[in-house]
């Protein structure tokens, strides 16, 4: 009974080793691939920015309700209101409705923001196309803003207090280089 254990288990540690060697081979196949993929989405990415002078990376959505996109983020250091950051996003309300939009759940570098930092609260009327701004500042002397170096997340609420089932939610992610 014990050499059939033996010779079982022998069997069975040999039969993996090709598998495993195979799952190998495909998981370095699928890396290239993936690398490959990478490589013309950047090309095409490019070639649509010469195209239509849009960098398609910046564009959060752009759907039968709204058209939102990324401009820029500005640092600024105010004698009176301290170092804050601004994040710019051109925004195109679709709807016949008058939208407010919201920024929730920001984060910065993976670091959740304190809400009391994170300022966005903003009414755009229906069919109208206007810049937003996001400012992320701390009104408190002991706090500081976290620091920008990687990217941006957050949950942009837009929102119609007359009809409830208008409110949109759009995830963001800015990677910043």
């Amino acid at each position: 009974m014990k050499k059939s254990l033996m010779l079982l288990a022998s069997m069975m540690m040999l039969g993996g080793v090709p598998v495993f060697a195979q799952d190998e081979e495909k998981i370095e196949e699928l890396r290239t691939e993936i690398k490959e993929l990478k490589e013309e989405l950047k090309e095409k990415e490019t070639e649509l920015k010469d195209l239509t002078g849009e960098d398609e990376k910046y564009i959060i959505t752009d759907d039968e309700d709204f058209f939102i996109k990324y401009i820029e983020v500005n640092e600024k250091d105010d004698e009176d209101l301290g170092y804050y950051y601004e994040f710019v996003f051109e925004v195109e309300n679709k709807t016949d409705k008058t939208m407010n939009i919201l920024a929730e759940d920001v984060t910065i570098d993976d670091d959740l923001v304190d809400e009391k930092m994170v300022f966005l609260s903003e009414e755009i009327e229906a069919g109208a196309k206007d810049q937003i701004i996001l400012k992320i500042q701390s009104l408190d002397e002991d706090e500081k803003v976290p620091e920008l170096d990687d990217d941006l997340e957050m949950m942009l609420k837009l929102v119609n207090d007359e009809d409830p089932d208008l409110n949109i939610d759009y995830p963001v992610q800015i990677e910043l280089d």
